[in-house]
């Protein structure tokens, strides 16, 4: 991976809400507060949530073949503080930094407890080998890849994905050690339709996949793990009783 990318998943400069864009096992989209709230109806309601991915491993056997992908993100709420890429969440930076720094001894609470995590998504061996094989089916096909490419872009497209960063994420062979693509610009002609390189249309899908199930993840963390964590609140103690013991 030569490009981490940073993705406002929900609220942000464009109001983004990239659970809504996906649905469930039911067919119906994701909502992450009110599947937060089922779990934990204490539980403070998400307005800012970004994740930002640091990592893709593709890992071959013996024979060469892939025997799975993970792409690999790290997660964080709004109550964490301030994001390093604050332009992406919208505001004014510097009248958001705090004149003076909080103590290093007293961390801020947050309302919601865990504010930062890691996710990863993956697909494994036979869900690569059947994309693997409908990519060298639609490649020297016109009509068949412009279908594929339809879908790419759609999906994409639904979690603000640009060609740019497809490509930052898989690399490109002969420009790092780890490039999934055959050339510059790779990414740009599968979203288009207009390559006839199997394995490019292949190392697409692969990350358009991983990025949906990617979100899956971060839903499931934000929405049904971390609320069983309970509300983090300062401890308070009874009073004591006035007069003392009689």
């Amino acid at each position: 991976m030569q490009t981490r990318i940073h993705k406002v998943l929900l609220g942000g400069l464009k109001s983004a809400n990239h659970f809504g864009a996906l649905t469930d096992d039911k067919g119906k989209p994701l909502d992450l507060n009110a599947t937060a709230q089922a779990v934990n109806p204490r539980w403070p309601p998400y307005t800012d949530v970004c994740a930002e991915t640091w990592e893709l491993y593709p890992h071959e056997g013996a024979d060469g073949k892939h025997q799975v992908w993970v792409l690999r993100a790290n997660v964080r709420c709004s109550c964490a503080g301030p994001c390093h890429y604050h332009a992406d969440h919208g505001g004014d930076a510097y009248a958001a930094t705090p004149s003076a720094p909080a103590p290093t001894a007293q961390p801020a609470r947050t309302k919601h407890g865990a504010a930062l995590g890691h996710a990863e998504a993956m697909l494994v061996g036979a869900e690569l080998s059947a994309l693997a094989a409908q990519a060298k089916a639609v490649a020297g096909d016109p009509a068949a890849r412009a279908k594929l490419a339809a879908l790419l872009v759609a999906d994409a497209k639904a979690l603000d994905l640009s060609a740019a960063e497809l490509e930052g994420e898989l690399g490109v062979a002969g420009v790092d050690d780890d490039g999934l693509l055959s050339a510059p610009g790779a990414a740009a002609a599968v979203l288009a339709g207009s390559s006839d390189v199997a394995s490019d249309y292949y190392a697409v899908a692969c990350i358009v996949k991983l990025h949906q199930r990617l979100v899956h993840r971060v839903h499931a963390l934000l929405a049904r793990d971390w609320p069983q964590r309970g509300v983090a609140k300062p401890m308070r103690l009874a009073a004591p009783a006035q007069g003392g013991a009689q």
